[in-house]
C-alpha cells in the first residue's frame, strides 16, 4: 500500500471529490507516496493573500517522478477557453482553473526541488493533471495544454497506477530514490522542531528561581523587619539562606556589627562568596560555628591540637572545645562583641552552643539573634529543642522555591509529609538507577553524564553527592567521569583550588547541607548503613534544583 500523508479517516474529508481520490490513493502500490493538501507560497507574497497556494494531491513514485492533482468535485466543461462548473441547469464560470493552479503547483515544486539540490534539473519527469471523482463521461476534445490522458474521470479512479502511468507514458530506465527522497523530505513534507534544549531550560529556571528569591526575600523580611529575635523554620528549598544572607545585608547597612554562622564548613565559604563586599566593609564577620571558637581560643593564647582518633575528634569538637569557648568569650570587651547574629542551618546547634552565640551579643538581651533552620535536616543528633527556650517569635517558610514540583512531590513521599506549595510547575520526573556493585553504578554514573552532555548540558552543573569521602565510594581512584574530570570539593577548602568550569563536582551529603546544585546525582545508597537514612537521603535530594538522579542498591527501600 502507498504512504498517504497526512494519515486521516477518509470520512473527516469534506470534499467528497477529494474524499474519493484519497481513498484511491491509499490503493495505489508500495512504491507510491501521495501529499494531500499540498500548501505554499510564492515568492514576495508574503503579505498578498492572493499568493497563497495549495495544491490537492502530489504524487511521488521514484521511477517516475512527481505529479501533481488537481480535483475537482461536481460536473465542469471547458468551453471557449474557460472553466465552467454545473449549479443547477446552467454552468457559470469558475473563479480558478483548475490546470492553472496544476501547474503553478509543479514549477513551484520544481524550483523548490533545484534550489535544495542546487541543481539545474530534476532527474525525473513531472508531469499534472485533473481529476473529476463525480464524473463518468468524457465528450469532446480536450485542448492542447491538457491532454486526455491528463483528464481522469470517476472510471479513472478503478486503477489509479495504470491511470498515473498513463499520464507519464514511461519510466526511467532505473529509480532515481535520492531524488524523490530530497523532493519528500525537503520539499513537499519539510519537518522542524521548536524546542528548548535542556541547557538553556535550566538557564531560564535559574533565572526565574533568582527572581522568585528575591521577591520572596523582600517580602518575609519586610513583614518581619520590627522582629528583633526570630527563628525561621522552613524545609529545603524555601530559601532560608538567602533570607539570611538579605538578613545581613540589611543589618549591615543599618550599621550593625554582625556575626553570621552556620555548622558546615563549605556553607560557610559559600557565604562569604555571596557576602563579600559585607566582608569588606569591616561589619561582618562571617565563618562557621567551630572555626570561630577554634581561633578565638586560640587567640587567648591557649594552643589547640586536634585530636587524630575520630572517635576522641568527635568529642573534642562538640564538647571540650566549646567548654573552653565559654570561658574565653567570657573575658571578650564589649567592643569585640557583636549587635546581632545571624545563624543558618540552626537545627545542627546544640543547646550549649546557641549559649555562646548569645554570650557574643553586646547586649544580651536586646542583641538580635535570627536562627534559619529546619527539623527534617537534623542530621547530628542536634537538640533542636533548645531553641524553644529562647524569647522569640516564629515565622514558618511554606512555599518551596528551590525545586521543581516533581522533585518537591518526591520529598513529600519519602518523608510522609504533605507536599509544600510549589513555585516551579512542573519538571523531570526523579530517575532511579538500581545497581548490584560498585563497578555497576560507576558505569550508570558515566553514561548519565554522557546522556546530558549529548543534551547540551554543562557537566559542571552535575553535583555528585555520596554519604561517603570519595575514596570510599564507587568513584574512589578516579578523576574523571567517563570524558570529564571529577571534582572532590574537599580541594577547595584543602588546597584553595577552585573547582573547573566543567568538572564534575563531587562532595558528601553531609558536607552539601545548605547548598544546591541544578543537577544532583545521589550515590551510594544502600541498605544497612548508618549514613543512608531517610535523613540523610532527604538531605541530599533536596539539593537538587532541576534533575533529581539516585543511584541505589537494587531492592533499596524508599520509605520513612
Amino acid at each position: 500500500m502507498a504512504i498517504v500523508l497526512p494519515e486521516i479517516n477518509p470520512e473527516l474529508i469534506t470534499n467528497r471529490g477529494e474524499q474519493k481520490f484519497y481513498e484511491a490513493a491509499c490503493r495505489l502500490p508500495d512504491a507510491y507516496t501521495v501529499f494531500y493538501n499540498y500548501e505554499y507560497i510564492t515568492e514576495g507574497g508574503l503579505l498578498d493573500n492572493n499568493a497563497y497556494y495549495e495544491a490537492d494531491f502530489v504524487i511521488t513514485h521514484p521511477w517516475l517522478g512527481y505529479l501533481v492533482v488537481e480535483v475537482k468535485g461536481g460536473y465542469y466543461r471547458f468551453q471557449n477557453k474557460r472553466w465552467q462548473k454545473q449549479l443547477g441547469e446552467v454552468y457559470v464560470d469558475t473563479e480558478k482553473d483548475p490546470v492553472a493552479q496544476a501547474k503553478r503547483a509543479m514549477f513551484f515544486i520544481l524550483e523548490r526541488y533545484k534550489e535544495e539540490a542546487r541543481a539545474d534539473s530534476f532527474p525525473l519527469q513531472i508531469r499534472y493533471a485533473v481529476c473529476f471523482p463525480e464524473c463518468e463521461v468524457f465528450k469532446g476534445q480536450a485542448p492542447p495544454h491538457l491532454r486526455e490522458e491528463s483528464i481522469w474521470l470517476s472510471t479513472d479512479l478503478v486503477n489509479l497506477d495504470k491511470s498515473i502511468r498513463a499520464v507519464f507514458g514511461r519510466q526511467a530506465s532505473q529509480a532515481n530514490g535520492q531524488a524523490i527522497n530530497l523532493l519528500k523530505q525537503k520539499v513537499l513534507a519539510p519537518a522542524f522542531s521548536v524546542y528548548t534544549d535542556l541547557e538553556s531550560e535550566i538557564r531560564i529556571f535559574s533565572k526565574k528561581s533568582g527572581k522568585v528569591m528575591t521577591d520572596e526575600q523582600k517580602r518575609i523580611l519586610d513583614e518581619t523587619e520590627l522582629d528583633r529575635r526570630k527563628i525561621y523554620l522552613g524545609a529545603a528549598g524555601t530559601g532560608k539562606t538567602f533570607i539570611a544572607i538579605e538578613k545581613v545585608k540589611r543589618l549591615v547597612e543599618a550599621g550593625k556589627k554582625v556575626l553570621m554562622t552556620c555548622f558546615n564548613r563549605d556553607l560557610a565559604s559559600y557565604l562569604q562568596d555571596e557576602l563579600n563586599d559585607e566582608l569588606n566593609s569591616g561589619y561582618l564577620t562571617l565563618t562557621n560555628f567551630h572555626d570561630y571558637i577554634f581561633n578565638r581560643v586560640m587567640l587567648s593564647g591557649v594552643n589547640l591540637v586536634v585530636p587524630e582518633d575520630q572517635a576522641e575528634r568527635i568529642v573534642f569538637f562538640k564538647e571540650e572545645l566549646p567548654e573552653m569557648a565559654m570561658g574565653v568569650i567570657d573575658k571578650m570587651s564589649v567592643e569585640e562583641k557583636f549587635d546581632a547574629l545571624v545563624v543558618d542551618e540552626g537545627q545542627d546547634f546544640r543547646e550549649e552552643w546557641y549559649l555562646i552565640l548569645l554570650d557574643l551579643l553586646k547586649c544580651n538581651q536586646s542583641g538580635e539573634f535570627y536562627i534559619f533552620a529546619d527539623p527534617t535536616q537534623d542530621l547530628f543528633n542536634a537538640d533542636f529543642k533548645a531553641l524553644s527556650s529562647f524569647e522569640v517569635s516564629y515565622h514558618r517558610l511554606t512555599r518551596n522555591l528551590r525545586n521543581t514540583e516533581m522533585i518537591n512531590n518526591w520529598l513529600a513521599e519519602l518523608t510522609g509529609i504533605e507536599p509544600m506549595q510549589c513555585i516551579h510547575k512542573g519538571g523531570e520526573k526523579v530517575a532511579f538507577f538500581p545497581w548490584q556493585d560498585a563497578a555497576e553504578e560507576k558505569q550508570l554514573v558515566i553514561n548519565a553524564v554522557d546522556n546530558l552532555v549529548r543534551k547540551e548540558v554543562s557537566p559542571g552543573r552535575v553535583v555528585i553527592l555520596s554519604p561517603r569521602l570519595l575514596e570510599n565510594s564507587s568513584l574512589a581512584d578516579s578523576d574523571s567521569v567517563g570524558s570529564w574530570p571529577l571534582f572532590d570539593l574537599r580541594r577547595r577548602q584543602t588546597e584553595a583550588i577552585e573547582k573547573p568550569a566543567d568538572a564534575v563536582a563531587f562532595n558528601t551529603i553531609r558536607a552539601f547541607k545548605g547548598l544546591e546544585a541544578d543537577i544532583v546525582f545521589l550515590i551510594g545508597i544502600r541498605t544497612g548503613s548508618k549514613v543512608c537514612t531517610i535523613n540523610d537521603i532527604y538531605v541530599g535530594c533536596s539539593r537538587a534544583c532541576f534533575l533529581l538522579y539516585i543511584f541505589h542498591e537494587e531492592g533499596f527501600q524508599f520509605a520513612k
